[in-house]
């Protein structure tokens, strides 16, 4: 290889000993670092636009804290038997008033 050759660094190769090749490292170093950085960040974009995955991940936590709380499941459940006693009741109550109109006497 000639003087000129070797000042060149165009026509330097990273198999040569010159100057240059001591910055490829770094070069490629820093691109792989960048292209980690893009994976990650493409990552949690795709994590942050795949809803339902979110949404079932929401809901199996929110799961597993009530059911470490007995007390929150009985008074949902107590809660439950109230409105379903109401319903009920409302129900049988105007039925029966419905009965009564109809037995009401007809004045013509």
């Amino acid at each position: 290889m000639s003087d000129s050759a070797k000042d060149n660094p165009a026509t330097n190769s990273p198999a040569t000993n010159s100057p240059v090749t001591g910055a490829v490292p770094t070069v490629d170093t820093d691109i792989e670092q960048q292209r980690a950085e893009l994976a990650a960040t493409v990552g949690e974009l795709a994590d942050r636009l795949d809803v339902p995955t979110r949404v079932k991940h929401a809901a199996d936590e929110r799961l597993d804290q009530v059911r470490d709380r007995p007390d929150l499941i009985a008074a949902a459940a107590g809660a439950l038997v109230a409105v379903l006693a109401l319903v009920v009741w409302r129900r049988r109550r105007r039925s029966k008033n419905e009965l009564v109109v109809l037995r009401a006497p007809v004045y013509v």
